[in-house]
């Protein structure tokens, strides 16, 4: 996705550019909204070696609210049956119940998919600006 924006700072090889909201900002989850009101704010590579108030063209990576779903809602439920199947097959071997065994490793599997998806989401927030960068300074 391409829009264009201003560049109200600079940082070594970073930028943060003001960008004015669309429709695709309800889903899209990359940028701050900025404090005056006047769009958002987002941290860019920049390549293009982009100056303090230029007019800048910025591409943005497309999330898919989609793929987020499914690995909130998805991951845990497939993990949860994997976990629970497993629970099931090992109790029984081991001489245990089935049923609290199913119990006992599908949340335990469940429980580390959410700690798992945590941990990606704060190492992506970590990098700010990824999949953001600036393509060319504007006339």
């Amino acid at each position: 996705m391409i829009e264009q924006g201003e560049v109200i700072a600079t940082d070594g090889g970073r930028a943060r550019v003001r960008l004015p909201r669309n429709d695709s900002c309800r889903t899209c989850g990359l940028c701050l909204f900025a404090a005056d009101g006047r769009g958002m704010i987002l941290e860019a590579e920049n390549p293009a070696g982009a100056g303090t108030g230029d007019r800048v063209e910025v591409e943005l990576e497309r999330r898919d609210p989609l793929a987020a779903a499914s690995l909130l809602f998805g991951l845990p439920l497939l993990a949860m049956l994997v976990g629970a199947g497993a629970g099931w097959t090992l109790s029984g071997r081991l001489g245990f119940s089935p049923d609290g065994g199913a119990v006992l490793l599908g949340a335990i599997f469940t429980a580390g998919t959410f700690v798992l998806v945590r941990r990606r989401e704060i190492t992506r927030k970590k990098r700010p600006g990824a999949g953001v960068r600036i393509r060319k300074v504007l006339p």
